[in-house]
This record gives structure tokens, sequence and C-alpha cells, in this order.
């Protein structure tokens, strides 16, 4: 057994090891809910904004409209990053 593990760290020593990129796609279900995932959160986003403009937002206490805003996309990118990993 010992000799196989130095056999194979010599061997990628001496010739090296890559991963290609085409190893690391994601398949194709991913890709769909990822792609869902993200339309949703830039629906929210878009719907916080125009809300925002047209000054029916409500803040949040001891924040104004545009950090109550910023705390809300955060909270939505926070979101994001947990679902996606």
């Amino acid at each position: 057994m010992i000799l196989i593990i130095c056999y194979i760290t010599y061997s990628l020593a001496n010739r090296g090891f890559s991963i290609g990129i085409n190893d690391v796609q994601p398949g194709e279900v991913l890709k769909a809910k990822k792609d869902e995932l993200i339309e949703s959160a830039n629906k929210t986003c878009d719907d916080l904004i125009e809300r925002s403009k047209s000054g029916k937002l409500v803040n949040q206490p001891g924040c104004n409209e545009e950090q109550t805003l910023e705390v809300n996309m955060a909270y939505l990118d926070l979101l994001g990053m947990s679902y996606l990993g």
C-alpha cells in the first residue's frame, strides 16, 4: 500500500495534475435552480427600488429611505448566499 502511495505522489509531482473548467461545471438542474433564484431576487430588488422611488417603502426604525433600501438588499444578498452555498 505504501508503494502505491509513493508512486502516485511521485507521478503527480513529476507529471502534474490539473482540473479543467469542464470538470467543474454545474449540471442543468442546478443551473436552472440558480437562474430561478436569481430571477426571483432581481424581481424583489426591482420591486424595492420602485417602492423607494414612489415613496411607498416603509423605513426601518432609525434608518432613512436609502439606508432601509440598502438593508433590504443586503438581506436578500445574504439569503441568496445561503441558498446558493
